[in-house]
């Protein structure tokens, strides 16, 4: 069978509806977004929103849309394979015996090459003096910062860095007096010229050495500098023959960025014992590359501390832990050896805190020694249970003194995640066999509209390349504010004309809806994607897949206050043509989907949702039923019990209304002698699906009196 080199099994669909599992209930989705905490590049499942809450922490302004899409798709019955994205700015706490250090002598860049020792260099409006630069390795420029009086700030990667000359300028004086190398009054011959914040060569002309100063105050004659600037060193000048020189400055051409933040923080020191944060985790322990943010944005200092306290340590019961005034013998008591294969001193509890004193977490009477046991015969070895046990924390190494604590810090929370990292982490559902998914949401807009176009073809591809799910796509938010109802309509339209993809396997809908945030007070507006794959989910759950989930009776969003837009006819005339399902108010009925198309561009039976997901139940269930012929004779016997299965699940869709007719032929006729002779199975399953209705005609007529209706209608 072509496409095929190991064993297994292809599912085929043939159109012939073009103009040219009995209730599979299928509810899981699979979402990308960003989170306050939680695991990171890896996908866990989340049944409800508390575990939502539980696990990636509450929205907030970064990433409110994300996260009430999936809340609002949990609320329908579904449940979510969620991968929480990475970003280059997000950072782990750092809970080890080691400390932080900024490395403000360097400047990475790009291109050291065109600069040289004595240079000036600019980094935003920031001034610098190069004193050194490397010759292998790492491009970067030793430097004295804060220079030409500019003030010490940060700077990220990517900014320029610009080389500046400077010049002797016409303004020049004599300095009245002999200096020494504290002083910071010159008296000059004449001080005009001199203005506070110009720059000022200072020259010695007896021995041609120079020193340059910044002017902070000027009166008269007399100036009040800050000496050392642009890297010279405050020197005595010993006779009065000096002159004193304005200097002006330009930028010339030499440019280059920075290849790392500056001032660069490093952690040093590194020492035993590691333990590290566990709070929000990467799949796998190698190499202890993992990301977190904490649990309250923007407030890591003191989050999260870790204590422990061993059988050695005397006067146990006056102990306190970490910090705190609550004693360790109120916890348990001292640890000791309860089982062979560690001594007292080898025993410890530790115990997780937050910044309050609250015990998150102990874990007691664990053992220094990697090969005791407890009584059930269970690993005690501290770096064991911590990794399989502590939603906080793990420990990475290094030997535990007999009692300390450690306090988290350094962490950074990081939001702003590009295309590119999102679209990695959507690849994480894009084998069939690793994860089973029904639904890929698209989840909140990014920034730029153009990022969420590419996002959106991505979900559809993973959609389209698996063939057993959906994507459900919203517009881009920048319609939310326009003025007008025509110019919102147009700029969703634009948006999907865009995205431009034709495929039975994504559904487009139009819709923002307003909700009330109950963690910040406040109302927002969201995209729709999380409540019309719900709708598909309720619908499953309360009669079956090939039920439309739009209409009054079936496709009412949840907790929609109002819609940033509500098409009127004329406006859903028009975005139903693009195969974008208008999701609609009406008066007395709320808020309503009120389309069932697929992306589909050509007439099929597919451009519908109920009949895409019919299809998608039924292949379900019948790949279940193919896998027990594997391997199997195929002989008349195998076919007869294959063709039997099929048959009767077919006609219980049919009577639960999911087709109006079928045809299953697995037998000698499409298995041949050839076919099995090439060691496969052939089965054809034929459907007529049942169609939903979109479209009503109603026709009144009124007669005269006396006149029979069977003479109007013919019967």
């Amino acid at each position: 069978m072509a496409g095929q080199v190991s064993p297994g099994i292809v599912l085929r669909e043939r159109d012939l509806t073009a103009s040219t599992i009995v209730g599979s209930q299928a509810n899981t989705a699979a979402f990308v977004g960003s989170f306050a905490k939680g695991p990171v590049g890896v996908i866990t499942n989340i049944t409800t929103e508390r575990e939502l809450l539980e696990t990636f922490g509450a929205p907030n302004n970064n990433n409110y849309e994300d996260w009430f899409v999936a809340s609002t798709f949990l609320s329908y019955g579904g449940q979510l394979n969620v991968v929480r994205v990475d970003d280059t700015a997000l950072k782990n706490a750092v809970t080890e015996n080691g400390s932080q250090v900024t490395d403000a002598t360097k400047l990475y860049v790009a291109d050291a090459d065109p600069f040289t020792v004595g240079d000036i260099v600019k980094v935003d409006s920031e001034y610098f003096a190069v004193t050194a630069k490397s010759t292998t390795g790492a491009e970067n420029l030793t430097v004295t910062r804060a220079q030409l009086g500019s003030s010490a700030v940060d700077h990220a990667s990517g900014a320029s860095v610009t080389k500046w000359s400077y010049a002797n300028s016409a303004t020049t004086t004599v300095v009245n007096e002999a200096l020494d190398s504290t002083e910071n009054i010159f008296t000059l011959t004449g001080g005009s010229g001199f203005n506070v914040g110009s720059y000022v060569r200072i020259t010695n002309n007896v021995d041609s050495t120079t020193e340059i100063v910044l002017i902070t105050d000027a009166e008269g004659s007399d100036i009040v500098v800050t000496r050392g600037q642009l890297g010279t060193t405050a020197a005595a000048q010993p006779t009065s023959t000096i002159t004193a020189t304005v200097l002006t400055f330009a930028a010339t051409a030499t440019t280059t960025t920075l290849s790392e933040v500056y001032p660069r923080v490093t952690t040093t020191g590194i020492a035993a014992p590691t333990i590290k944060s566990l709070q929000n985790y990467e799949s796998g322990l190698s190499g202890y590359t993992w990301k977190f943010a904490s649990r309250t944005p923007g407030t890591w200092s003191n989050d999260i501390r870790v204590a422990w306290i061993d059988g050695s340590v005397a006067s146990y019961d006056s102990v306190t832990i970490g910090g705190t005034s609550s004693l360790w013998s109120s916890v348990a008591a001292q640890p000791a050896s309860p089982t062979t294969g560690s001594s007292t001193a080898d025993d410890l509890h530790v115990i997780v805190l937050d910044s309050t004193g609250l015990i998150l977490e102990s874990f007691l009477y664990l053992s220094r020694t990697s090969s005791a046991k407890d009584t059930q015969g269970s690993s005690r070895y501290y770096i064991d249970v911590i990794k399989n046990k502590s939603a906080y924390i793990y420990a990475g190494g290094g030997t535990l003194g007999s009692s300390g604590s450690l306090v988290m810090t350094g962490g950074v929370d990081a939001y702003t995640t590009t295309v590119s990292t999102i679209n990695t982490s959507f690849d994480l559902f894009a084998d069939t066999e690793e994860v089973e998914v029904d639904f890929i949401l698209t989840g909140g807009s990014l920034a730029v509209e153009a990022d969420q176009v590419t996002k959106s073809q991505k979900v559809i591809s993973i959609a389209a390349n698996r063939k057993d799910c959906v994507a459900f796509v919203s517009p881009h938010n920048g319609f939310v504010g326009l003025s007008s109802s025509t110019a919102q309509r147009d700029d969703i339209i634009t948006f999907f004309n865009s995205v431009g993809t034709s495929t039975s396997y994504a559904v487009f809908d139009s819709g923002y809806k307003y909700i009330y945030d109950r963690f910040a007070d406040t109302y927002r507006y969201i995209p729709c994607n999380g409540d019309v794959a719900g709708l598909c989910v309720q619908t499953s759950a309360t009669l079956e897949d090939w039920y439309s989930p739009a209409g009054t009776q079936r496709g009412n969003l949840k907790s929609a206050v109002k819609l940033a837009y509500t098409p009127t006819k004329t406006d859903r005339d028009k975005l139903y043509q693009k195969r974008i399902n208008p999701i609609a108010s009406f008066p007395g009925q709320g808020v309503v989907l009120f389309g069932d198309k697929t992306a589909l561009a050509t007439p099929s039976a597919f451009d519908r949702i109920n009949v895409r997901r019919l299809f998608l139940s039924i292949e379900k269930r019948v790949n279940q039923l193919a896998k027990n012929v594997l391997f199997e004779l195929n002989d008349s016997q195998t076919r007869g019990q294959f063709f039997n299965a099929v048959n009767s699940y077919m006609a219980e869709v049919k009577a639960k209304r999911g087709v109006t007719d079928f045809l299953v032929v697995c037998d000698e006729t499409n298995n041949t002698a050839d076919v099995i002779d090439r060691n496969e199975f052939v089965a054809e399953v034929y459907v007529q699906p049942t169609r939903s209705i979109n479209y009503i005609t109603i026709t009144f007529v009124a007669t005269r009196t006396g006149v029979t209706f069977s003479e109007v209608v013919g019967r």
